[in-house]
């Protein structure tokens, strides 16, 4: 008996020693966060080890992340009413705080962001608004789709102007200290109870990119199939959408990619519709 205990405070030893308390187990790879709430089950500065994390928030006047009892971020944003925070871990141990920042109107993102960790600071990651800076568009909104040993999936929503309103999927991936999107070319999601059948509102003129023209008369059908964000000029960037145009008795016209307009009057499709 005298010898088993010997050997059982032994193992009891070399577990101290070879894993001690502050490694945390394997977190799940998406977590919901509250505001005005301390965790201490999480790794957040991606060292393998359980941090303290605090947020504090209040309405129209503060918004502020401590880890370990430092002050590591405090937000600029004016005017913001609530918030949605996410925690997401990949394998590598690359952590990232998704943070959406909400104003009164229409539920409106005032900033959507994923902050990381480094030098002892939270920093931007990734700012997913920076591409519809000088876009005309009516609203955005972008929700953590999936989150995998590598990357990260969004389900990203916009009301384009002559449009209308597109869900489509953004998958990013580290480099870095950044979040970069794996390409610039993303597929459209529909729900099971939506087509992607778009009804032609006005007379459109098209000159595709491999030269083609194509003219659609009103009435007659297109599906958009997926969207892309050209660097045109350098201050901003040009969405496009790719669609094919569907003749009233079913056939194809050419497909091409189309520009969106910067103008909410110029309303392509009768689902043009904004709030």
């Amino acid at each position: 008996m005298k010898f088993k205990k010997f050997w059982f405070s032994i193992l009891v030893m070399l577990c101290v020693v070879f894993f001690p308390a502050t490694v945390h187990a394997d977190q799940k790879r998406l977590i919901a966060l509250s505001p005005n709430h301390t965790y201490t089950q999480y790794d957040v500065t991606s060292d393998g080890k359980n941090d303290k994390l605090e947020i504090a928030f209040l309405p129209y006047k503060k918004l502020q992340f401590y880890i370990n009892g430092k002050k590591v971020y405090s937000s600029n944003a004016k005017n913001v009413f609530d918030i949605d925070i996410e925690l997401c871990t990949l394998s590598n141990k690359k952590n990232y705080i998704h943070l959406k920042q909400i104003t009164p109107v229409n539920d409106y993102l005032k900033s959507d962001i994923f902050l990381t960790y480094k030098s002892n600071r939270l920093v931007t990651a990734v700012n997913t608004l920076s591409h519809m800076k000088n876009v005309g568009h009516g609203r955005f909104e972008c929700t953590v789709n999936k989150v995998t040993k590598s990357t990260i999936c969004t389900h990203e929503q916009v009301m384009f102007y002559g449009i209308g309103l597109i869900d489509y999927r953004v998958t990013y991936k580290p480099s870095g200290n950044k979040l970069v999107p794996t390409g610039n070319a993303f597929p459209l999601v529909y729900s099971k109870s939506k087509k992607n059948f778009w009804t032609v509102a006005t007379k459109l003129k098209i000159t595709c990119l491999n030269h083609a023209f194509i003219s659609v008369p009103p009435g007659d059908n297109c599906k958009i199939y997926k969207i892309k964000f050209d660097h045109i000029v350098p201050w901003s960037y040009s969405p496009m959408v790719y669609m094919k145009f569907i003749k009233y008795d079913g056939s194809l016209y050419n497909s091409c990619w189309l520009s969106c307009p910067s103008n909410y009057t110029s309303k392509y499709f009768l689902e043009s519709v904004y709030i």
